[in-house]
């Protein structure tokens, strides 16, 4: 009788010992199964928009700042400590650049859904020639395609490679290209799983498995948040919040991509002309990289501004060489009621224009420190735009129409040191804006 219950009691003790460690396996691989398609998420989307030893190069650096003693993390920052700068020299390499005759019609023609869906096909069109023909895209300059051969390892072929790339591009954009050809193709993937079944031994082995498996899974759940704050914090970085949040955590088709049209947004073009001249290659600068350097470390300077409250509603595009390009009025939702629209133009204007004051005050500051001369060229105009992200493999956020493209005269066509402002309609407004920032 003492047996018989003795061995009832250890058969319940170990069904439910495996029935806790088999729950807690459960558990653990649905939140594992969850972070590795988050995580697989946001390294393809960071990886579409970063090469990948530049991708891995930052996510290494973010790292080692993360888990910096605090001490550490306070002397990085002062402020007369050089931002970190990621170049790497390339020698024998072709560069393709590639416009679209037409597209201003084109803009004008389509509604702002087809016209991204028009540009991320042929631009995903294009992205397909370049892998084929061993180019990386660089970016996108409004309708313009820019991609390179022979990084970030070198090949031999490079210039065969870019021409054998821009043969094909004039094939891919013949009349037919911007239709919707029904293109099906399938791969079938055959996976089998091997079940293996472990049979517990002893309780105490039972017992030892399991706080084995809380500590590795303890300390899997914490690498996998770290590596997914990290992903995190570099897309915040290359894509607007409320776009790497649209991205962030769904299933986005290629037909299912972010556009959006406004009515009131400020864009400003900032060029530095006089840096041209000043760039040049030689041994003294290391061919170059020390004028890269000085040219980074004014564009961190005026990244940092935009973390200033007054200027959130700045937000920064692109730098086109030494060209500086934000639009104020993306994060707004589009309004219906003309008052309204007309007072939020006027405090866009009234933003972007402080802003680009406080660039010419940061340049004059960097002038001071480096014993420079350099002056700010800045374009200024507002209306309407359309907004998207385009490209089917490397998506990239841009913004078009003709306000942009005024804004970017303005500045090409302006007085060094000075702020072109496109002329506000009503003059109360003008005197407003005369009296808040100044005479421009």
């Amino acid at each position: 009788m003492c047996v018989n219950c003795v061995g009832i009691f250890h058969l319940w003790k170990t069904e439910r010992d495996l029935r806790k460690s088999n729950m807690k396996r459960e558990e653990f691989s649905t939140i594992r199964s969850q972070k590795e398609i988050r995580k697989y998420q946001q390294e393809k989307l960071l990886l579409s928009v970063l090469p990948r030893y530049i991708a891995m190069e930052l996510k290494t650096e973010v790292i080692k700042k993360l888990f910096k003693p605090e001490t550490e993390k306070k002397n990085e920052n002062n402020p007369h400590n050089f931002y970190s700068l990621y170049v790497r020299k390339h020698r024998d390499i072709s560069i393709l650049y590639a416009d679209i005759v037409g597209f201003t019609k084109l803009a004008s023609a389509c509604s702002p859904e087809e016209l991204v869906a028009v540009l991320n096909k042929l631009f995903g069109r294009f992205d397909d020639i370049a892998k084929k023909n061993g180019c990386l895209r660089i970016k996108i300059l409004g309708d313009c395609y820019y991609c390179v051969s022979g990084l970030p390892d070198p090949i031999p072929t490079h210039a065969k490679n870019c021409v054998k790339m821009g043969l094909d591009m004039c094939s891919g954009i013949r009349p037919g290209i911007l239709k919707d050809p029904q293109i099906m193709s399938g791969v079938w993937l055959v996976i089998f799983y091997i079940v293996c079944l472990i049979l517990a031994r002893q309780d105490e082995l039972s017992c030892r498995v399991d706080f084995l498996l809380d500590h590795c899974f303890k300390t899997e759940r914490e690498e996998m948040e770290t590596m997914e704050n990290v992903n995190k914090l570099l897309l915040q970085n290359v894509l607007p919040l409320h776009v790497a949040s649209y991205f962030i955590g769904k299933n986005i088709r290629n037909q299912d991509l972010y556009s959006q049209s406004y009515d009131c947004v400020c864009v400003m073009f900032a060029s530095v002309p006089q840096f041209k001249e000043f760039y040049s290659e030689s041994s003294a600068n290391r061919d170059g990289l020390e004028c890269m350097r000085f040219l980074n470390e004014i564009i961190s300077d005026f990244d940092e501004l935009l973390s200033k409250p007054k200027f959130c509603s700045v937000e920064k595009i692109k730098t086109i060489g030494s060209t500086y390009m934000a639009a104020a009025g993306l994060r707004h939702a589009p309004l219906s009621d003309e008052e309204k629209k007309v007072e939020m133009s006027y405090s866009h204007v009234r933003t972007m224009v402080e802003f680009a004051i406080a660039l010419m005050n940061k340049l004059e500051f960097i002038n001071t420190h480096s014993f420079n001369s350099f002056k700010l060229r800045i374009g200024i105009n507002h209306g309407p735009v359309i907004a998207g992200v385009i490209g089917a493999h490397k998506p990239q956020y841009d913004i078009w129409g003709n306000s942009v493209n005024v804004a970017s005269r303005m500045d090409s066509t302006g007085v060094l040191g000075k702020i072109q402002v496109r002329e506000i309609k009503t003059q109360q407004k003008k005197v407003e804006v005369a009296d808040r920032v100044g005479h421009l």
